[in-house]
């Protein structure tokens, strides 16, 4: 039977969930090491400079002093030279103007009137989607 998983980081090996939830972590550290490709997380006060190295392709930083568009960031670059860049917070755009039920001009055909009735309506079920998850008001 092989081995369970290890997640490696500078502040020790867990083998299990219990020893992971547990784990006190420094305030500056790195976690879930994958041999040859770097580090898949990242913490601290100071985001690592361009060109750090260990770091993989998609780690992600949490600066937990950061702000917004200031706390979470991603290795653009490479295991050889990172290059992190802010991940942008995501922020409540405008409200939409209101929806067109007027009468489909008798000028279209039935099948064009057809289509246009079903993408007002695709639109508004986009919409209330987002608004759902609070992307619209």
């Amino acid at each position: 039977m092989a081995d369970a998983p290890t997640i490696v980081g500078n502040y020790g090996k867990h083998r299990t969930y219990e020893d992971i939830h547990a784990a006190e972590c420094p305030q500056t550290g790195q976690a879930l090491h994958i041999p040859g490709k770097g580090f898949l997380v990242a913490w601290g006060t100071t985001v690592p400079a361009d060109g750090s190295k260990n770091y993989a392709t998609g780690c992600l930083f949490i600066k937990h002093d950061g702000g917004n568009n200031t706390a979470l960031y991603v290795n653009e670059g490479t295991e050889a030279s990172s290059d992190f860049n802010p991940i942008p917070g995501i922020t409540q755009q405008a409200a939409l103007t209101a929806q067109d039920t007027s009468t489909v001009d008798a000028t279209y055909g039935a099948q064009e009137q057809a289509v246009i009735i079903n993408n007002r309506t695709r639109i508004a079920e986009i919409e209330a989607a987002l608004q759902s998850i609070g992307l619209l008001p």
